[in-house]
């Protein structure tokens, strides 16, 4: 808090709510205009009946009187300058009054000490504490031990069943890859199986065609001696152009399939 004194104005800055009780606790800073560098200047602290003064001092710094704290109640500061001339008054300045507001504190002058503790009482008292320790400490512990077990049972249980899918989609995994592979064999030999087939029919269709010429030319085919020329004729249909017969040189029959 501060006072500051301008002419014969005083003003309060910065104030604060003072409790009553406290001693030499609150102290207020003093700014003043060079008027009054050569001269006695004293702040003047009031309430009801009470009436206290104090002379500022070099380090501008002064307490608010104790005596004025003792109740709840508003103070008034001012401030007067007197100017002695030896034995005599010369002057005196004296300013306008602020206000400070103090409330109840904490201290009680007719407050009486308590029952003071008998060494049972006290002892008694050590071992209640001490009990309230050691339980609120077990507590803690036991609180923090089952904590970390039902944090440990419960990663474990999430990591098996991670464990577990991690199996079952690499199991899977496997198993289609199988299934692909099979898949993939299936096709390929169902493939060579139709190639073979058509060429087993096609193979087969020659096979039969050229039995069914053979068949058919046998058949169909007749033989006959020309009597003047003495040349043995064989006469086949024209469609079964793949069947020939003729003489060789030694005068035997021979048959000619071609394909």
């Amino acid at each position: 808090m501060k006072i500051v004194i301008e002419d014969k104005f005083l003003k309060i800055i910065d104030k604060e709510i003072l409790r009553s009780g406290n001693v030499n606790s609150y102290k207020m800073s003093i700014e003043y205009d060079s008027f009054y560098n050569d001269r006695v200047l004293i702040i003047y602290f009031k309430h009801d009946d009470i009436k206290k003064i104090v002379t500022v001092g070099p380090d501008n710094i002064i307490d608010i009187p104790h005596e004025v704290l003792e109740n709840a109640v508003d103070i008034y500061v001012g401030f007067y300058s007197p100017s002695p001339d030896g034995d005599r008054l010369k002057d005196r300045y004296c300013s306008n009054f602020d206000k400070l507001t103090v409330i109840e504190g904490a201290y009680d002058k007719d407050a009486t000490p308590s029952e003071e503790l008998t060494p049972t009482i006290l002892e008694k008292y050590l071992q209640e504490m001490k009990n309230f320790y050691n339980e609120s400490l077990e507590g803690y512990n036991n609180n923090a031990t089952n904590k970390t077990e039902e944090f440990n049972k419960n990663y474990e249980n999430k990591k098996s069943e991670i464990d577990k899918v991690a199996d079952e989609v690499s199991k899977d995994k496997s198993a289609v890859e199988e299934m692909k592979k099979s898949v993939e064999t299936s096709e390929d030999n169902a493939k060579k199986s139709e190639e073979n087939a058509k060429k087993s029919e096609e193979t087969a269709g020659e096979y039969l065609d050229e039995v069914k010429n053979i068949s058919n030319a046998m058949t169909f085919a007749n033989f006959e001696v020309d009597v003047e020329t003495g040349e043995l004729q064989i006469n086949t249909p024209e469609r079964f152009e793949n069947a020939g017969f003729s003489v060789n040189e030694n005068g035997d029959l021979e048959v000619e399939i071609s394909g």
